[in-house]
C-alpha cells in the first residue's frame, strides 16, 4: 500500500482527471496521452510532500534501470541456472564481491538446504563452460558416423527387403487360391502360408531395424551440427550454452546437474 501511494501523484495534493475517453458511438473507452490528461495541482491536502514523491521515484527509475536485461550481458538468467534444491531460478548479484549468483526464495526459510545459497559467478560459468567444451569436443570427433552403414547401402537394403516382402505376400495369396481350387490340400496350405508368414515377419525386422539405423544416423548428425555450431569461434559463452543446455541445476555443494537439450548428447 505505501509503495501504491509513493508512485501515485495524486498523494501530493494533484488532481487527475481524462485518462480516458468514451467513444458515445461505440461505447468503447480509450486511455489518453498524459500530455492531454487534466491536471490540477493542491486540489486536496497532500499525503506525500512533492521533494518525497521526486525522490522516489527516481529511486524507483535508476532500480528499474539497473534490473532492466541487457541482451549482451555475458552472464545466465534463471531460465538456465536452477537452485538443486527448491528448483527456482537463481538471482545474479552483480554488485557483490565477487559477482554470485544466489537463491532468494528461501531467504525467510532457514532450515531449507539453500538457505542463503551463494556461488562465486566466475567459478560457476568456467566451470560450466569447461564441461560443455570438453563434451562438444567429443560430440564433434564423433563425427565419423562409425557404426553406421552407408545411406546408399541401408537405402538399397531397405528397396530390396520391400521388394522381397511383396514378392512373398505374393506368393501366399498365391497359395491360398490353389487351396481353394484344390490344387493343394489343407495341411499344406496351412504349411506353405506359416513359412510365408515367418519370412515375412523376419524380413519387416530387419527393415524396422534399418529404419531405426537411419533415425539415429538423422540425430547423431543433428548433435554433431549444432555441437559444431555452438562452439565456433565467434559464439559466446551465452551461445554456447543455450544451444546445448536446457537446465544447469547447481546444489549446495558446488555439484552441477546439467541437464542437455538432446537427450544422447553425453552418449556419443
Amino acid at each position: 500500500m505505501v509503495r501504491t501511494m509513493l508512485k501515485n501523484i495524486q498523494y501530493t495534493g494533484v488532481y487527475i482527471s481524462g485518462k480516458d475517453r468514451q467513444d458515445y458511438e461505440t461505447g468503447k473507452r480509450y486511455k489518453m496521452r498524459e500530455c492531454d490528461w487534466i491536471v490540477i495541482p493542491n486540489k486536496h491536502p497532500a499525503i506525500i510532500s512533492a521533494k518525497i514523491y521526486a525522490q522516489v521515484q527516481k529511486l524507483l527509475y535508476e532500480r528499474k534501470r539497473r534490473k532492466t536485461k541487457n541482451p549482451n550481458d555475458p552472464h545466465f538468467s534463471g531460465k538456465i541456472l536452477k537452485c538443486g534444491c527448491c528448483g527456482y531460478g537463481l538471482n545474479y548479484c552483480r554488485e557483490a564481491n565477487p559477482p554470485r549468483y544466489y537463491c532468494k526464495h528461501t531467504m525467510s526459510l532457514p532450515d531449507a538446504k539453500c538457505h542463503k545459497m551463494r556461488v562465486n559467478a566466475d567459478e560457476l560459468e568456467n566451470t560450466l563452460l569447461t564441461i560443455i567444451r570438453k563434451q562438444a569436443e567429443v560430440v564433434i570427433g564423433s563425427d565419423d558416423l562409425t557404426g553406421f552403414r552407408k545411406p546408399t547401402a541401408d537405402s538399397r537394403k531397405m528397396a530390396d527387403c520391400e521388394s522381397r516382402i511383396k514378392e512373398l505376400s505374393e506368393q501366399r495369396v498365391n497359395c491360398y487360391e490353389r487351396f481353394l481350387c484344390g490344387e493343394i490340400d489343407r495341411d499344406t496350405f496351412i504349411s506353405m502360408k506359416t513359412e510365408f508368414t515367418a519370412q515375412i515377419e523376419s524380413i519387416e525386422t530387419q527393415t524396422a531395424l534399418l529404419r531405426q539405423i537411419g533415425r539415429d544416423k538423422e540425430a547423431h548428425s543433428k548433435i554433431v551440427a549444432v555441437a559444431k555450431e555452438a562452439m565456433r569461434e565467434t559464439a559466446t559463452p551465452k551461445d554456447i550454452v543455450n544451444a546445448l543446455v536446457g537446465k544447469v541445476f547447481v546444489l549446495p555443494d558446488n555439484r552441477l546437474e546439467i541437464h542437455w537439450k538432446f537427450e544422447d548428447f553425453t552418449n556419443q
